[in-house]
């Protein structure tokens, strides 16, 4: 069952503000700015470092929240293990072969915000390591452990608090396009159902940092098969 909240201590308001509001149009304008001919293109691994300082920051953000609104996201067994580990696994595999013929369309588009998700070079693919393992620590602490009960106490329905948490969770990735944000809408509510299911965070975490090492280095093996520069 979800977490519940009984009241909204203000550093609740505000991580419900931020992640609802704020981060989804910061990453709207951040992908407005890579589709301008003269952005400015930094270093890959530069890159990908500060976007785990940004993880980090966020993931410390919602631990505290936690912590003042009295929330247990760190739950350490994995209930109904039988379902829900090959949900787990089979929503890894799903996610993945409903998404290569994408990440094959999107490097033979030549798109250019994949620069940012296309590692080459080993010190790249670290990077890409650490900052995948960082995105599904932190993004799953912040939009499957704290910001549903918040925004389930705002519209008073913990399906309500999930929808819209998933929406945004879907529009925080605008960096990736319209499309790829409307996907990631519904992979959100998937993950969320994991959460439910196994009463942890401990497998969404797994999956999404594993997921998101996969595409990256797909990315990266296609971009040297097709040429993209």
């Amino acid at each position: 069952m979800p977490e519940t909240v009984y009241w909204m201590a203000p550093i609740g308001w505000y991580h419900v503000v931020i992640f609802s509001v704020l981060v989804p149009v910061l990453a709207w304008k951040s992908r407005q700015r890579s589709l301008r001919a003269d952005a400015p293109k930094p270093p890959l691994a530069r890159f990908l470092r500060s976007g785990c300082v940004m993880l980090a920051l966020f993931a410390m953000l919602s631990l505290l929240t936690a912590w003042k609104q009295d929330l247990d996201i760190w739950s350490p067994s994995i209930q109904r293990p039988l379902v829900s580990i090959p949900l787990a696994v089979g929503l890894y595999v799903l996610a993945v072969v409903l998404m290569r013929p994408r990440w094959r369309r999107a490097v033979e588009r030549r798109l250019p915000h994949l620069r940012y998700f296309m590692p080459q070079t080993p010190e790249e693919r670290r990077w890409w390591v650490a900052v995948s393992v960082c995105a599904g620590v932190s993004e799953e602490i912040t939009w499957r452990g704290v910001q549903p009960p918040l925004l389930a106490f705002v519209t008073g329905s913990p399906l309500a608090g999930a929808l819209l948490c998933a929406v945004f969770f879907g529009a925080a990735h605008a960096m990736q396009g319209l499309k790829s944000a409307m996907v990631i809408v519904v992979f959100a509510l998937a993950f969320q159902l994991l959460v439910w299911t196994s009463g942890s965070l401990l497998l969404a975490m797994i999956v999404h940092a594993v997921y998101d090492v996969t595409a990256g280095f797909t990315y990266g093996r296609l971009g040297r098969e097709l040429g993209y520069a």
